[in-house]
């Protein structure tokens, strides 16, 4: 549960809270943001 929760706060630091690039919109008026580490996405 420690690791999944560390990359949860990697995660939030690499993308919406540290602003990080986006992806292609999935869905009209949205912003998409994508994280990958190993085999955790």
């Amino acid at each position: 549960m420690k690791e999944a929760v560390q990359f949860l706060l990697r995660a939030k630091r690499a993308t919406y809270a540290g602003k990080g690039p986006e992806n292609m919109s999935s869905r009209p008026k949205s912003h998409d943001l994508e994280y990958v580490e190993d085999d955790l996405k």
